[in-house]
């Protein structure tokens, strides 16, 4: 949590401005104001400053309900924070943005997947291989915790795979494949025993994949008639 806030104060004075920069290039007619309040998750946006690295990263997401109380707990340190209005990842889905990221930068963590793959070449990627994998790089990779939960669900070892899906959310909270995996696997459950629990459950992890754009999670929703 530390470090988010450190990511804001070193990495994200213009990180508003290549917001507004790509808002514009997306839509003529918006004003250069950081004060814009979004209507919905800015995809397009989001995903332009990953790709560029800004800052030498490439995880800039939404803040939780909890990280955006840290944030405004620390607003003296921040430029720009306006009192309230903020989009999250768990609450609010229109609003003002702010990105934070608490991971490694990019070529830390590029560079300790080239030292694996390097040590361990990955002739055959089984559900072993990406077990020892997350070992050796533990909380590093979203991916990786994801691709072994998936392996798990191929198996229909659902408990398995909700476990390791959790932990890829915990590293990147707005990880749309392990959302929807999550939701799947609820699904799946409420299908064999029709718990009530595990339905709210696959509802509450489908809206959050399809807030960010998953489109199985859009489609399940919109077929079972739920608002998102």
């Amino acid at each position: 949590m530390n470090k988010s806030i450190e990511s804001f104060d070193e990495n994200t004075r213009n990180l508003q401005n290549e917001l507004c920069d790509e808002q514009e290039k997306n839509n003529e007619k918006t004003k250069r104001n950081w004060t814009n309040i979004f209507s919905s998750y800015p995809h397009n946006i989001v995903k332009a400053i990953n790709d560029d690295i800004s800052y030498g990263y490439n995880t800039w997401r939404l803040p939780t309900e909890e990280e955006l109380s840290l944030i405004n707990n620390n607003k003296e340190k921040l430029q720009g924070m306006s009192s309230s209005g903020y989009m999250t990842i768990d609450g609010s889905n229109s609003g003002r943005v702010r990105l934070v990221t608490n991971r490694e930068k990019q070529e830390v963590r590029s560079k300790a997947q080239e030292d694996y793959f390097n040590k361990f070449p990955a002739d055959n990627v089984n559900l072993d291989y990406l077990l020892n994998y997350i070992s050796a790089n533990p909380k590093m990779f979203s991916s990786a915790y994801t691709s072994v939960g998936q392996l798990y669900i191929q198996q229909k070892e659902y408990a398995n795979a909700i476990a390791y899906l959790k932990q890829a959310i915990e590293i990147q909270p707005d990880y749309i494949d392990a959302l929807a995996g999550l939701a799947d696997c609820y699904i799946y459950i409420n299908n064999a025993n029709g718990d009530y629990q595990s339905k709210e459950l696959a509802i509450k992890y489908a809206k959050l994949g399809a807030k960010f754009g998953h489109k199985g999670c859009i489609e399940w929703l919109n077929g079972q008639n739920i608002r998102w």
